[in-house]
């Protein structure tokens, strides 16, 4: 395996129990065996500017999401590269955005438009929540939830009994299922 493969299996190894989904790993590594075939073969403190942009290039606008996640990718592998000496000297991130390649690729363009779901403006919160008391719907319930913890979504809709303690009141919601990945405990009633 050439060494810039085994930098990228390195970081991907090292960084691997770190990362919240388990997959994330699998996906790292395919992305660059992917798109970035061009740099396993290559020595690590070989690669230019150039190496990368012909890795990116070719998906920037297709799959912009993928090229940006890519061309992050590289950057810290290179990062990680250098951090363990195997790039030493005077040296630049070749695949640094704030380097070539913000003057090197067209802005991407967004192929789907972000939707906001609109918001109940916060002076006409006590009618809707009085509106959805009247509601025997579990999902006027659930949404009652939301409101009361300011949680979100996926923790209401998947919320188990067994997390709630009806005598104290709280709702304890487990790290693996907060997007900041650290337990917490809602008591909407105190």
């Amino acid at each position: 395996m050439a060494l810039t493969a085994r930098c990228s299996n390195a970081y991907i190894e090292s960084h691997r129990d770190g990362w919240r989904a388990i997959k994330h790993h699998k996906h790292w590594w395919a992305s660059v065996e992917n798109h970035a075939t061009n740099l396993l073969d290559m020595p690590i403190d070989a690669i230019t500017t150039d190496d990368v942009l012909a890795a990116v290039q070719p998906i920037w606008l297709t799959i912009s999401p993928t090229a940006g996640i890519l061309r992050g990718r590289i950057e810290t592998i290179l990062d990680a590269a250098r951090a363990t000496k195997l790039i030493i000297g005077p040296w630049e991130n070749p695949a640094r955005w704030r380097g070539d390649f913000l003057h090197l690729l067209p802005r991407q363009k967004r192929k789907y438009a972000v939707r906001h779901h609109p918001a109940v403006p916060y002076q006409d919160l006590p009618k809707f929540y009085e509106r959805l008391a009247a509601r025997s719907a579990i999902a006027a319930r659930a949404l009652q939830m939301i409101i009361l913890c300011a949680t979100r979504t996926a923790e209401t809709r998947l919320a188990t009994w067994r997390k709630f303690n009806l005598i104290d009141r709280v709702w304890t919601i487990p790290g693996n299922r907060i997007k900041s990945g650290r337990g917490t405990s809602h008591s909407p009633y105190r």
